[in-house]
C-alpha cells in the first residue's frame, strides 16, 4: 500500500476485503479525492466483518465502494458518474490473505479496469469534443435566440391543428388489470 499514490491514481481497487484494515488506510489516504473499489464476493464474509466492525465513517466521510460480483457490467454500473476519477489512474491489488480463496478474481479484475478506464476515457474525450462543437452552435444560434421572436409570439401558432390522435381529449396513462399499460 505503501507505493499508491493518491497523485497518481484517481482509483484503487481490492480484490478481497478481508478485515478491511487495508481498506481503510487506503480510504483514509485517498479522503474525497479518489475513489477506492472493493470487490469481494464473500456477503457472508463482509456481514461476519460488519457486524464487528463500525465502518460507517468511510461510507460518510469517504468515496469507498464495495461490489459483492466480479462481473464487470455491474462493476461499470456501480462506477458511472465516476468517469473522471478513472482516467486519473487505477491501481489493481490483491489483497494477500484473499488471494487463494478468490482465485483468479485479482486478474481477470485487472483486465475489467483496465477495459472500464479506456472506455471512461473514450467517453471523456468524446465529451470534451463535443462540447466545443455544442458551444460553437449555441454561440452561433445566439443572434437568433436573442434577437428573434419571443415565447409570447408563438401563441395561438398552432392553434385549429391537432398536436395528438386524440386532440382535445384528456391523455392519461390507464393501468389495466394484468398490468399492461394504455394511454386514453
Amino acid at each position: 500500500l505503501e507505493g499508491i499514490d493518491p497523485e497518481e491514481a484517481g482509483v484503487v481497487v481490492f480484490a478481497g476485503f478481508g478485515l478491511g484494515r487495508h481498506v481503510g488506510l487506503m480510504a483514509q489516504r485517498f479522503g474525497t479525492a479518489g475513489l477506492v473499489l472493493v470487490v469481494e464476493p464473500d456477503l457472508s464474509l463482509l456481514k461476519a466483518v460488519f457486524s464487528r466492525i463500525d465502518f460507517t465513517g468511510w461510507f460518510r466521510d469517504r468515496n469507498v465502494c464495495i461490489v459483492d460480483s466480479t462481473d464487470i457490467s455491474e462493476i461499470h454500473r456501480r462506477l458511472t458518474a465516476r468517469e473522471g476519477l478513472l482516467t486519473l489512474g487505477i491501481r489493481v491489488v490483491e489483497h494477500p490473505p484473499s488471494r487463494h480463496r478468490l482465485e483468479g478474481v485479482g486478474v481477470s479484475l485487472a483486465a475489467a479496469m483496465q477495459e472500464i478506464a479506456s472506455n471512461a476515457r473514450t467517453g471523456v474525450i468524446t465529451t470534451l469534443t463535443r462540447c466545443v462543437t455544442s458551444m460553437e452552435n449555441q454561440l452561433a444560434n445566439l443572434p437568433h435566440f436573442s434577437l428573434g421572436a419571443g415565447i409570447e409570439d408563438l401563441r395561438g401558432a398552432a392553434a385549429g391543428r391537432p398536436g395528438h390522435p386524440a386532440a382535445g381529449q384528456a391523455y392519461a396513462p390507464t393501468v389495466k388489470p394484468g398490468g399492461s399499460c394504455s394511454h386514453t
